[in-house]
């Protein structure tokens, strides 16, 4: 039994045709270039949003552009098992919820702060970690990789330097883990959801790719296929890149220094 009324289901139906028939145009005009990994823009000329995402500091309702994005998304390990349980370091109680809001209230803008330090912009933050984006069609060759693979480590640093130390020192909490993954692909940039309130976003596989990455491992950075086939080689490199299984069928690569 639905908990909507039969006018509120009609207008749900309304905007979720509208949505996937916008999608199917979207979709079937720039399929090929999603698939052929190339860039294209399209004009724009409606309603405009502010957004966060590289090369596109507004974005108009009702359009849609095409390019090419390292996502990384860095994420906390266990938080659900932080939510659910509580700490008592001396005669001061930490409930799970008081736990998780104080743990994310550190960790996600320093995660934000240092994919900022490192070239890139955060879009997104996912109640336990960040999503940010470094455009890849800028003529900045090889550069959007090293400021990506930068950003990882300063969010690994930033956990292990200051928020840890400040969790730790303050409330008497275990050290948080994190886990920070990144990959490269081709995504639509444009506004989703419903039509009075529509959020820009990018939508592509390096998002979902990235989010499944950062659950790989604790305290490690992990990269997709396409991204480290395309990692810059060099004789000196002491970068190395060990092949792993990670959920749902996706394989990646740990990113280990020598």
């Amino acid at each position: 039994m639905t908990l909507l009324t039969s006018s509120q289901v009609d207008e749900v139906q309304r905007i979720v045709r509208h949505a996937l028939d916008v999608a199917e145009v979207t979709w079937n005009r720039h399929s090929t270039i999603l698939m052929a990994s190339e860039s294209a823009r399209l004009d724009s000329k409606a309603k405009s949003l502010q957004t966060q995402i590289p090369g596109y500091p507004e974005i108009e309702v009702g359009e849609e552009a095409v390019d090419e994005f390292i996502a990384i998304v860095a994420d906390m390990r266990g938080s659900t098992s932080h939510l659910m349980s509580s700490n008592a370091p001396g005669d001061t109680l930490i409930s799970g919820l008081q736990r998780i809001y104080y743990e994310t209230s550190a960790l996600l803008p320093s995660l934000g702060a240092a994919i900022v330090f490192s070239g890139g912009s955060v879009t997104e933050y996912l109640g336990d970690g960040v999503l940010g984006l470094y455009q890849v069609s800028k003529p900045d060759g090889d550069q959007p990789i090293y400021s990506a693979y930068w950003g990882a480590l300063l969010c690994l640093d930033a956990l292990n330097e200051v928020v840890n130390p400040e969790i730790v020192g303050r409330y008497g909490l275990p050290a948080i883990e994190i886990g920070v993954g990144l990959a490269r692909s081709m995504a639509i940039v444009a506004a989703v959801g419903h039509p009075e309130s529509a959020h820009p976003k990018a939508i592509g596989e390096c998002v979902w790719r990235a989010t499944k990455l950062s659950g790989a491992g604790a305290g490690a950075v992990f990269v997709d296929e396409q991204l480290r086939r395309n990692w810059p080689t060099s004789d000196t490199g002491k970068l190395r890149f060990l092949k792993q299984r990670i959920a749902d069928g996706l394989e990646g690569y740990k990113a280990m220094v020598d």
